[in-house]
């Protein structure tokens, strides 16, 4: 037997066991925390050492053991970390091969394509509780990016507007964002998302198990042999929600599922969110100009306006103008649906690719006035949250002549929130300032240029802070 022969099965031995110890993990805890243990885990959450990421671990891992580094590639890649599996005990419905089916199919385009390891290595973590940035996730790069900056959004709108008060503006108590804080704001942040992707209906919650519910299995849309297993689809349980307080009480209990090293966390909230929506209805709301909700760009598969749009107004929709008009590329109206109505989070959008001012690319107002003073933005493709911590922002016209706007990129680089302070009663000789021919693209920064998407006209003071552009 070649060594190449005896590491595979080597893995295969690690995952079978892993596999076995956690169907009795959850045949012991399939009746739940008492309410003691519960409220300590609720306070606990998060609390944890952070797991490193795959990059450190890659370089701390550098000296191990070839065989031992390459057992825990394949398990992470492969499957459920054991803590985070859930038994079928706990009730739910299980996955089956014709749901997998049509998930993979509304956001790949085809069932036999899998979740890459980009995707799978996603989850919900926060930067270190009590600092400049503890309301802040740690995000991909790519691919689940989208996601992640979602649900940072409501996160945002958590902290600011709904656990300290209707009328609290002190955007500084995001600076002193403890660890359970941090897991009542995600939790919070979750149930909105699914709430609002349900429309009022029923949310789903899906969580992994040590089961697959997929292979060997029969349906009517594709057989096993069309289908491409990736080892957390097919695991899945389904579990359904009429009541928001019940849901929050699920997510809190299970909130490692979308936190810890190894749980999936991503993948998991983004097959709630299309379950809550129905995936019948999701290709309706497509009115089939977006094919599938995932599009492949620079290898990596990242999300659609349509799936923003979904998580933020609970209609996917594949574009940002109001309602059903727009214009097309060529000028001539077409039927683009877009929002209907006005929602708690914005979005807003600038890339130095757009050359010309389509109607049909630019935000509409729906987007652009949210209910709350949080909007997620694409800054040249690159998501993040810009928000106010003054509720009145857009309710009082005399807060819009000078004000501050808090800006998080999501990068790893970040060490601070950016403030910036808009003047929109600015000079006439300050509004031109970056005007001169030839110059402004060169000059204003990225994010300014966004701002006045919204904002026309306004001056934008960085407080010290170096321009990034």
């Amino acid at each position: 037997m070649s060594s190449e022969d005896e590491r595979e099965d080597e893995r295969r031995k690690i995952l079978a066991q892993i596999m076995e110890l956690g169907k009795w993990k959850g045949i012991f805890q399939a009746q739940g925390p008492s309410p003691k243990e519960d409220l300590a885990e609720d306070e606990a959450v998060g609390t944890e050492s952070e797991e490193p990421e795959a990059g450190a671990e890659q370089e701390q891992g550098a000296s191990a053991s070839p065989p031992v580094l390459d057992a825990r590639c394949f398990l992470e890649a492969s499957c459920v970390s054991s803590r985070n599996l859930q038994s079928a005990a706990l009730g739910g419905e299980a996955i089956g091969l014709q749901t997998a089916s049509e998930l993979k199919k509304v956001l790949f385009g085809s069932p036999a394509i899998a979740f890459p390891l980009a995707w799978k290595k996603s989850r919900f973590l926060f930067r270190e509780p009590r600092s400049p940035l503890g309301y802040a996730l740690i995000t991909d790069r790519a691919g689940a990016r989208g996601v992640q900056m979602v649900v940072q959004a409501y996160i945002v709108k958590h902290l600011l507007f709904t656990a300290h008060g209707h009328d609290a503006d002190d955007v500084q108590r995001l600076t002193s964002v403890s660890a359970r804080d941090q897991s009542r704001a995600l939790a919070e942040a979750l149930a909105d998302a699914l709430c609002k992707s349900a429309g009022g209906g029923t949310t789903c919650v899906c969580l992994a198990t040590p089961d697959d519910y997929v292979v060997g299995g029969g349906g009517d849309v594709v057989t096993p042999d069309e289908y491409c297993s990736d080892k957390v689809t097919e695991t899945l349980r389904i579990f359904e929600f009429a009541e928001r307080e019940d849901l929050l009480c699920f997510l809190k209990r299970h909130l490692s599922c979308f936190q810890d090293f190894g749980s999936h966390g991503a993948i998991l909230f983004l097959y709630s969110a299309l379950l809550s929506h129905g995936v019948g209805r999701v290709l309706s709301d497509c009115d089939h100009t977006a094919s599938h909700l995932l599009q492949l760009h620079q290898g990596s598969y990242e999300c659609t306006q349509a799936l923003v749009n979904l998580l933020l107004t609970g209609q996917a929709s594949p574009s940002v103008v109001n309602g059903d008009a727009g214009l097309g590329w060529d000028g001539e109206q077409q039927h683009r649906q877009g929002p209907q109505s006005r929602s708690e989070i914005g979005f807003l959008r600038w890339s130095r690719e757009d050359r010309e001012p389509e109607t049909s690319r630019q935000v509409g107002s729906m987007l652009k006035t949210p209910r709350l003073p949080v909007w997620l933005c694409s800054v040249n493709g690159r998501l993040g949250v810009l928000f106010c911590g003054k509720r009145s922002l857009l309710s009082h016209w005399r807060t819009e002549h000078r004000f501050s706007l808090y800006y998080c990129s999501g990068s790893a680089s970040q060490r601070g929130t950016v403030k910036l302070t808009l003047n929109t009663h600015s000079h006439q000789w300050e509004q031109g300032r970056w005007q001169e021919d030839g110059r402004t693209e060169r000059t204003v920064p990225s994010l300014e240029r966004l701002i006045h998407t919204r904002w026309g006209g306004t001056t934008v003071d960085w407080n010290g802070t170096e321009p990034f552009y």
